[in-house]
């Protein structure tokens, strides 16, 4: 009976009769399956021998990452899911349009999304290879890279290849900056390492500036010495900075030689096309050599991974069909059930969403994201104009639901780190927020709504030059024109929507006070 249900509910989804009249159908779940080495986890539809190979290609991939830098190795501290389509449809569903792969950075976990699999390529685009290069980075540690190294070394590590002779060769020139050294002009290497924003390089300055940025790092990397060499001397240059030295005499007295002379030194290499590529031995790089594992995952677990991937991707639509898919399979996947609310919630219809999460911590209370999701829900909620006239009783609902997610798992950062954002609410008291979210930035600091959080507790505790620190890293990024000034304007947007949320808490409050009258 089961079973002649989930046919009818398909058949209802797929021809726009379910409650969300979307026309599109659920995900193919045929031929999937699922491959986890040491740090990674594959949603494939490749076969076996080619998503085994990924995994193993990726694991050495991460190993070459601390092999040739300076950035200290730390366990991961969330899972990083590859969902690797064969038929770029399908692809397409999820990812960025006319890309070959895309990478999400989260709090829960990290997705990769692949199209297009080569071998010879790592199983990934070269622009997956160059985000996930930012993640590690980033993640190791709260150390704030210039843009030119952070980006430099990304592109510099994404070309890397296995070659014969069971070595991965580093170095090979990226295929996509040929065009720009080709017909871009020139700029000084000391303008390079000046750069604080991407917005310090418009126009078609900004492929100049990758390609530079490339050239830079591959020559304080490999072709200054026959030894890799940039950890120390890097080490010392961010030092000088620190202190405020000016990058070009941070340069001169960190890497030995004057911005001008790197720049004669690189645009030769350039034209003779003699730029190192070096191989490093496999057998050098540290990695779990052990062989990846392999399992056909039930359906409605397909559905489920699919409804996740269109959370994290903002379409609240198409995860709706997903986790209705999974649950008409399974009305026993919690998992389902929190997803199917998250869906409503993204869709901004709070009132269906808090039965699929009630039901989901019912059927699994001892599920950490059941919680999680169900914490997070009340603390959307209480934000909405509806659920701002109950605010404290709402928050007081997530809070209780994140500090059993606690007890589950005290090593959650989502836990701790959404646990001290809700006393950044209005009302609440902020300097509670800092210690958790301190915790959690020390853990995971590449997540931006973590800093995004802490930077909020900062200013709202009057510690603006803390969060103006904070905040410089993500300004350089996404700000337009000068940092200071779009680290300015962001604490003013702040403070502005908490002046704003504080006055409609006031109204709701007014709104739902008794008018009193006298005798």
């Amino acid at each position: 009976m089961r079973r002649i249900l989930a046919i009818l509910l398909l058949l209802m989804m797929n021809s726009g009769g379910c409650a969300n009249s979307r026309t599109v159908p659920a995900m193919d779940t045929a031929s999937w399956i699922i491959v986890n080495s040491d740090r990674f986890e594959i949603f494939s539809t490749l076969s076996e021998d080619d998503t085994k190979a990924l995994a193993t290609d990726l694991e050495r991939f991460h190993a070459l990452i601390y092999a040739v830098t300076s950035a200290p190795t730390r366990a991961p501290v969330l899972p990083t899911r590859i969902f690797a389509f064969k038929r770029k449809s399908d692809y397409r569903r999820f990812a960025p349009k006319d890309s070959a792969g895309a990478f999400q950075s989260g709090i829960r976990t990290n997705n990769i999304i692949l199209t297009d699999f080569s071998r010879e390529h790592l199983g990934a685009s070269e622009i997956v290879l160059h985000e996930y290069v930012h993640f590690v980075l980033r993640n190791a540690t709260t150390t704030e890279y210039p843009i030119w190294y952070d980006e430099g070394f990304a592109e510099f590590l994404s070309t890397a290849r296995v070659v014969e002779g069971g070595r991965m060769a580093v170095g090979i020139f990226p295929k996509v900056r040929l065009n720009a050294f080709k017909y871009l002009p020139w700029i000084s290497i000391e303008r390079i390492i000046e750069g604080k924003s991407y917005k310090d390089f418009p126009g078609r300055k900004i492929g100049m500036f990758y390609a530079e940025a490339w050239a830079l790092v591959h020559y304080l990397t490999l072709d200054r010495s026959e030894k890799m060499t940039i950890g120390p001397d890097l080490t010392q240059y961010l030092s000088l900075v620190e202190r405020e030295v000016a990058p070009p005499a941070a340069f001169r007295e960190a890497f030995g030689e004057s911005t001008v002379s790197a720049s004669k030194n690189i645009q030769r290499m350039l034209e003779r096309g003699d730029l190192r590529i070096i191989g490093i031995p496999l057998a050098k790089l540290d990695f779990d050599r052990s062989d990846p594992t392999v399992r056909v995952p039930s359906v409605d677990e397909i559905h489920v991974r699919f409804g996740q991937l269109g959370l994290s991707g903002g379409d609240g639509e198409r995860a709706e069909v997903e986790f209705s898919a999974a649950i008409a399979f399974n009305p026993e996947n919690s998992r389902a059930q929190a997803g199917l609310g998250d869906a409503h919630k993204l869709q901004e219809r709070y009132a269906e969403a808090e039965p699929f999460f009630l039901r989901a911590v019912e059927l699994d209370p001892l599920d950490v994201f059941n919680q999680l999701d169900l914490a997070e829900y009340y603390q959307a909620f209480a934000m909405t104009d509806e659920g701002i006239k109950n605010l404290a009783k709402l928050l007081e609902q997530s809070r209780a639901s994140y500090r059993r997610a606690m007890e589950i798992d005290a090593s959650s950062v989502e836990s701790t780190a959404m646990l001290g954002s809700t006393h950044l609410a209005p009302g609440e008291n902020a300097i509670l927020a800092i210690p958790m979210l301190e915790d959690a930035y020390a853990a995971l600091p590449s997540s931006g709504l973590i800093r995004d959080f802490l930077a909020e507790a900062y200013i709202a505790t009057d510690q603006i030059r803390k969060a103006s620190l904070l905040l410089r890293s993500n300004a350089a990024a996404h700000g337009s024109g000068d940092v200071a000034e779009s680290v300015e304007s962001q604490i003013e947007a702040i403070l502005k929507r908490r002046t704003e949320d504080a006055d409609r808490v006031a109204s709701a409050a007014t709104a739902s006070s008794p008018i009193s009258t006298s005798e």
